[in-house]
């Protein structure tokens, strides 16, 4: 016992200097702990909003079914969307008009081709003659832009000018 008195009253100073450093390192360090506790116990408060106190595991078993119904629906919303694309690309989207007058000396320009073309080139074009007496209808199919049936300049123009209209537009 003698020894320790003889130790405190020799280096007394030096070991409370040394607990008082010890002390206010503790210090920090608790409230360092204090503050991360309060960082967190914040995130779980928001993360458990709404839901009974322990019920943790089934509010995530909520959020994982939720995250299973967006993906889902995801796809859904997708294949939905890839139908659609598939059927634009059918669509008659392309449309081209040409007014002329087959007969230079009666009438105006009241004759017409119009041509009616997917995204792909793909159709008909469509001719009315008008004359005096008699109008006729002609109907062509239309296939890349080419038809099996021969075409006037005038159904020829409307496909053109039909196509110049997707010429900006990506077919995939």
């Amino acid at each position: 016992m003698e020894g320790l008195q003889l130790m405190y009253d020799s280096r007394g100073l030096y070991l409370w200097l040394g607990l008082l450093v010890l002390v206010v390192l503790l210090a920090a360090w608790v409230a360092l702990l204090q503050l991360r506790l309060g960082s967190v116990i914040a995130h779980y408060q928001l993360l458990t909003r709404g839901v009974a106190p322990g019920n943790l595991a089934q509010l995530i078993e909520q959020h994982l079914h939720r995250a299973d119904d967006a993906a889902a629906k995801l796809e859904e919303l997708a294949e939905y969307c890839r139908e659609l694309d598939a059927g634009v690309k059918r669509s008659l989207q392309r449309i081209g008009v040409v007014r002329f007058n087959p007969f230079g000396d009666t009438g105006g320009d009241q004759s017409f081709s119009v041509a009616l073309l997917d995204a792909k080139g793909d159709g008909l074009v469509i001719s009315s003659l008008f004359g005096r007496r008699e109008s006729r209808i002609y109907v062509k199919p239309i296939e890349k832009g080419q038809s099996k049936y021969a075409l006037s300049d005038e159904e020829l123009q409307a496909i053109h000018l039909a196509e110049g209209q997707g010429a900006n537009q990506r077919v995939r």
